[in-house]
C-alpha cells in the first residue's frame, strides 16, 4: 500500500478541513462533465488523475454536486474556466476526509489517493477544454 500524502487526515482525526494554497489548489468541476474529464484523463494523459474528491450538494437532488481536482498549490493560477469549473479560492474550506472515506454518502474520494500525486493542471486544463468541445458540438 502506498503512503497517504500528510494533508489528507488520518481516520482518527476524522473529516477536517481545509483551506486551498498551502499543499494543495482545488478545481472544482460540475458532475456534468467530471466523469468524462476523468475518462480523458485517464485515456489521453499520463500519468492520468491525482487525487479526486465527490463533494454531495445540497440534499436536493441524490449524488455529487461537483469533483474536486487537487493540484499543485500555484498551477492553477490564472486558470480560464473553459466548462463549469473553477479554481476554489485561497479562503474557501475543503472538507477531507480520511483515506478510506471512498463511499457515499457524505464527502468522499473517488477512488485511492494516489501517493503524493496531483493531477497535473494542464492536462486537466486540456481535458476540460476537450470535453466542452465535445458537449458543444452536441448541443
Amino acid at each position: 500500500m502506498h503512503e497517504v500524502p500528510d494533508w489528507v487526515p488520518t481516520d482518527r482525526q476524522g473529516a477536517r478541513p481545509l483551506l486551498p494554497g498551502r499543499y494543495w489548489d482545488a478545481v472544482e468541476v460540475t458532475t456534468r462533465v467530471a466523469a468524462m474529464t476523468l475518462a480523458r484523463l485517464q485515456a489521453h494523459c499520463p500519468p492520468r488523475s491525482g487525487a479526486v474528491l465527490g463533494v454531495p450538494g445540497d440534499g436536493s437532488k441524490p449524488g455529487l454536486a461537483s469533483w474536486l481536482w487537487f493540484v499543485r498549490p500555484g498551477d492553477a493560477e490564472g486558470w480560464r474556466a473553459p466548462v463549469g469549473d473553477r479554481v476554489l479560492p485561497p479562503g474557501e474550506e475543503v472538507l477531507l476526509p480520511p483515506a478510506g472515506w471512498t463511499t457515499a454518502p457524505g464527502t468522499h474520494w473517488l477512488g485511492s489517493i494516489p501517493a503524493g500525486r496531483f493531477t497535473m493542471a494542464r492536462h486537466l486544463a486540456a481535458a476540460l477544454d476537450a470535453v466542452g468541445r465535445r458537449e458543444a458540438t452536441r448541443a
